[in-house]
């Protein structure tokens, strides 16, 4: 009482406590506050190093299980440590650098640790310990920068904390092998490329947010239900309605019924009229099939026959495609046995191909508003000698705007998605999402009518370029080269990025993409044939001397007679598997 009274006589008095108090714990260096966590532990064998009078982060004798960034404390990794006892959250709050905590593979058990007190965390790692309980719904409302979630192998339980759907740049969240129970919360983080839940107790539908995740990442729930597991949701949930329930969903099947039949009708009428439609076209083509197999040449000099009707050069297009293989057959989870022979090099020299054929159609087409229109990995050819040549192109002039902006990949660019502004620079977005496509071997949201699958690989490398992290995004059959080839591989990340600028006054336009990516070297030497910078795209790449740029446009180099190999995707969507090493890098 005395104390309340002194207080309430001198305010300054307590303003001069609050401010020894906060000098006092500004004051705990990193030092300390390491110790400070040690003495929570037991088993400290392995942190023996940690005394006291020693820098944590001294060069040549940093302390074991640090991750340090000029002398400053950033990471803790003491995973398999054979470490237990209590975390001390505490002591590593004082530690104002701390950005990434790994403790996996321990002996830790209990209640989750407080860390949602440490609102800076980017990454946590809490997997292959025994912590259990049930994780409040809210924990990691306040952690904004959280990237990383490993909290896999313990002994979680009830339901999944929803506050995970308010962490705007999750990437990954690996959550099997617990005891979780309920429904899946709606993870629709566009940055998320892995995702794993399996071996719990959850139940309902899988949310259509994580549908471009394959069925080893919900396996071992029986409760679940969805198109991943080949598993219908309408008769697993029907058994658990209410009888009032079932009698609505009575009527509701009758609605159901009534708009499938319509459905079929209208899916009639249309094939009826689709049929009538090529009839007509078939009608008035000026070139049939047989002609176009004799008079057709695969040779360097073929460009555009802009002349042609839209039926007589799609046809055309399919018989190229008929001779070479897709650069992405099906999507780019496939990992066939040609996928080890495209490294650097051969990724380098398809980009470079698929910019000047770009190019060339730029040139030869420069009165179509869209000369390509088209422009993914699918209509992309790969020759046997990594030779791509580009199909599908020129379509934009033949259909209305309506189809174009349903049927041509150019018009997903920013632009054209909002306010269908059609320019050259849509192919530009176009090129720059097939660089990022094959760097990453990650499938491209973009790809997808819907938005569902994919990942968003334009707003993630944002994400990573910021951070200066851009070789994490990195294919990993691509990434363990030298430090000189991945310092040209963020270079082409960054041309990439340039290509696909939200705003197309900001974005590369066809010759400076060119020209930046024929600035990339491979060890050893500049790769490839030299290019020569054009007084305008209008003068033709033909004229160039010493270059002939035109085989990249729907040809070959033997008239036909090359024989041609199927070369597979380049990357995985799945994420890491079990067996794989944790990765730590602070992101």
């Amino acid at each position: 009482m005395a104390i309340v009274r002194v207080l309430r006589a001198s305010p300054f008095l307590y303003i001069f406590l609050i401010s020894i108090s906060t000098l006092t714990a500004s004051s705990v260096t990193d030092s300390e506050a390491l110790l400070r966590l040690k003495k929570s532990f037991t088993n400290t064998e392995s942190l023996e190093p940690w005394k006291p009078g020693a820098e944590p982060c001294a060069k040549g004798r940093q302390w074991p299980g640090l991750q340090c960034d000029k002398g400053t404390v950033t990471g803790l990794r003491l995973g398999e440590m054979n470490l237990s006892g209590k975390v001390d959250v505490d002591a590593l709050v004082l530690i104002s650098g701390l950005r990434s905590i790994s403790i996996v593979n321990n002996s830790f058990s209990g209640p989750i640790p407080e860390f949602h007190r440490m609102g800076a965390l980017k990454s946590i790692f809490l997997s292959g310990n025994r912590f259990s309980d049930e994780i409040p719904s809210g924990f990691f409302t306040k952690m904004e920068s959280l990237k990383k979630v490993w909290l896999s192998h313990n002994r979680f339980r009830g339901e999944i904390p929803s506050s995970l759907t308010q962490l705007s740049n999750l990437m990954e969240l690996h959550l099997e092998d617990n005891q979780f129970s309920g429904v899946i919360p709606r993870l629709e983080q566009r940055t998320l490329y892995q995702f794993d839940v399996s071996n719990n107790n959850l139940r309902g539908e899988i949310p259509s947010s994580l549908s471009r995740f394959n069925a080893s990442a919900f396996k071992g729930n029986a409760g679940l239900c969805g198109a991943q597991l080949g598993k219908s949701c309408g008769t697993s949930l029907a058994s658990s309605l209410p009888p009032e329930k079932k009698s609505n969903d009575k009527k509701s099947n009758m609605i159901a019924y009534g708009l499938l039949i319509s459905a079929v009708i209208i899916f009639s009428l249309m094939m009826l009229g689709i049929f009538v439609l090529r009839r007509r076209q078939l009608k008035f083509d000026t070139i049939d099939k047989e002609n176009l197999e004799e008079s057709i040449a695969l040779d360097e000099s073929i460009g555009v026959d802009v002349s042609a009707s839209a039926s007589s050069k799609k046809y055309m297009d399919d018989w190229v495609k008929k001779r070479a293989g897709s650069l992405r057959k099906g999507s780019s989870r496939d990992r066939g046995p040609s996928h080890a022979e495209l490294n650097w090099p051969a990724r380098l020299k398809i980009i470079r191909g698929i910019a000047r054929g770009l190019g060339y159609l730029h040139t030869e087409l420069a009165s179509l508003v869209l000369p390509h229109g088209d422009l993914k990995s699918s209509n992309v050819l790969v020759t046997a000698d990594l030779e791509p040549l580009l199909v599908d192109y020129g379509f934009s002039a033949f259909i209305s705007t309506n189809q174009a902006a349903q049927a041509l990949f150019a018009y997903k660019s920013p632009e054209a998605a909002q306010d269908l502004n059609i320019s050259p620079k849509c192919d530009v977005y176009c090129l720059g999402i097939i660089i990022l496509e094959i760097l990453t071997g990650k499938f491209p949201t973009q790809y997808v009518n819907n938005g569902n699958g994919g990942i968003d690989l334009v707003r993630l490398l944002k994400s990573v370029i910021t951070e200066g992290k851009e070789t994490e995004l990195l294919d990993p059959d691509i990434a363990n080269a030298r430090q000189s080839s991945l310092d040209e591989m963020v270079r082409l990340f960054h041309i990439g990025a340039a290509c696909t600028e939200s705003n197309p006054n900001q974005r590369l336009d066809v010759r400076e993409a060119i020209m930046r990516i024929e600035e990339i070297q491979i060890e050893g030497g500049r790769d490839g044939r030299p290019y020569h910078v054009l007084p305008s795209l209008r003068d033709g790449y033909a004229d160039a001397p010493g270059s002939r740029l035109s085989p990249q446009v729907s040809g070959g180099q033997e008239r036909g007679q090359a024989s041609w190999r199927r070369h597979d995707s380049f990357g995985n969507q799945s994420g890491r598997r079990k067996s794989d090493s944790f990765a730590f890098d602070i992101s």
